[in-house]
């Protein structure tokens, strides 16, 4: 109900995975269902939603109401609806975002799969790039991270603007982030290449210096968050 409310005055809303078992079983365009999309709009009396979605070039497409989901199976919904905008001065929803980066980066975000996260994922990418078997996707892994830190340092040098107090720290985290896009940019890169040719050991040793500078950075602008939230508290 909420989600047609919303479509019905225009606002989408954000969907996960947004695609069926029959569909990717086809071969269906954009071969990468499992991300956000958004619904932006429902037919009543075929039952469906009209999704758009990042990976799918195409245009939009429709899913019956209740097979979206292709992995977690139809009884797994999940949907965000937007319920209008926070302001951009409240200083408490900054603050909470400076602490989820940084107990994102440490493994304790999420409570779970704490591999996955932050740091130890990038310990674990750099131990697949010397393995004999390099994941297929890591070429999304790249391009997706390279342009989320992009943004985290436009964030962090709109937050020194704010936070007059911690302007230093935020600002050098900023640059920081800015020469972990750098590093990864050149990743994404030598990947999209080896697409085609395959990994040469070249490659591989490469990849292996590029995530380490990535890493090293990543440690630096987390580093910076932590000292200006001790200076925000003592503020």
């Amino acid at each position: 109900d909420a989600l047609r409310a919303s479509l019905d005055r225009g606002v989408p809303a954000m969907v996960w995975n947004p695609r069926t078992a029959a569909q990717r079983e086809a071969g269906h365009p954009g071969g990468h269902g499992v991300c956000w999309g958004i619904i932006v709009g429902y037919d009543e009396a075929g039952e469906t939603y009209s999704i758009r979605h990042p990976f799918v070039w195409q245009g939009d497409y429709t899913v019956r109401y209740d097979e979206v989901g292709e992995w977690m199976g139809a009884e797994w919904f999940s949907v965000m609806v937007f319920d209008g905008a926070k302001s951009a001065d409240d200083r408490e929803l900054h603050r909470m975002a400076l602490g989820n980066a940084v107990s994102f980066a440490e493994g304790t975000r999420l409570g779970k799969h704490k591999w996955a996260q932050g740091f130890d994922a990038y310990e674990l990418w750099l131990d697949a790039f010397a393995s004999a078997d390099l994941p297929d996707f890591t070429h999304y892994h790249a391009n997706i991270l390279t342009w989320r830190r992009e943004l985290a340092a436009e964030y962090l040098r709109d937050l020194a603007g704010i936070f007059e107090a911690a302007r230093e720290p935020l600002e050098a985290a900023a640059g920081h982030y800015g020469r972990e896009h750098a590093s990864l940019a050149d990743l994404s890169l030598l990947v999209d290449a080896a697409l085609t040719r395959g990994f040469t050991e070249d490659d591989r040793a490469e990849a292996g210096r590029l995530l380490r500078a990535a890493l090293e950075a990543d440690r630096a602008a987390v580093d910076g968050i932590r000292r200006a939230l001790a200076l925000l508290d003592e503020s």
